[in-house]
Parts: structure tokens; sequence; C-alpha cells
């Protein structure tokens, strides 16, 4: 291949460290023995491009749930926007039992009608 593996190995000149000095410089020596070997990566083009339609599949799939999801929010918008009108009228006419508004053709929201 094209890269280098050094080690550096440090020794001192203490006669105490004679012993830890000999180790290092042994296993220094053994380090020199290893070969090693460059493996290529596993994978062809067939199962990279694969992987690729996996992954699109998934997102495919995903951002179809998005939508639905979004669409699911739009309409539970819309039904808590027909309640807020709702109590809106009927709190006009609480306060003002004389008032008699436009608002009053308005359709009860459906969680009321199914009542």
């Amino acid at each position: 291949g094209n890269s280098r593996t050094t080690l550096i190995g440090t020794v001192s000149p203490a006669s105490s460290a004679c012993e830890d000095s000999l180790a290092t410089l042994r296993f220094c020596e053994s380090v020199k023995q290893v070969k090693t070997r460059y493996a290529l990566p596993g994978s062809t083009q067939q199962d990279v491009v694969s992987e690729l339609q996996d992954e699109v599949r998934r997102l495919e799939l995903e951002l179809v749930r998005a939508r639905s999801g979004h669409a699911v929010v739009e309409q539970q918008l819309g039904e808590a926007q027909e309640l807020v009108e709702h109590y809106k009228v009927n709190w006009e006419r609480a306060m003002h039992p004389s008032y008699v508004s436009e608002t009053d053709s308005i359709a009860k929201p459906r969680s009321e009608e199914e009542d």
C-alpha cells in the first residue's frame, strides 16, 4: 500500500530501568516482524446499487407517510377552527343575549352533530 506505520520505543539510561528498556527493545524488534496486507472492500458495484435502491424505496415510503400525516393535520386544524368559531358565537350570545348575528347560520361542528 501507500502507507507507513511507525513505532517509537523509548529507553532509559538509568540502571534501575534496564529490564524495562530491554523489554521495550524486544517489543520493537517483534513489531518489525509484523506484516500488514491491504484488503479491498468486499462490496461490488451491484451491492452498492442494491443498497442505494433500498435507500430510495425507504425514503419514498417515508415521504408518502409524511404527506398523509400532513393531510390529517390539515383536517384536524379545520375541525379546530370550526370549534373556535362555534364557541366564539356562543360566547357572544352569552355575553349579549339580545345580540343576533349573521353567524347564527354556521353549522355545528361535526363532533356536536354526532352527539
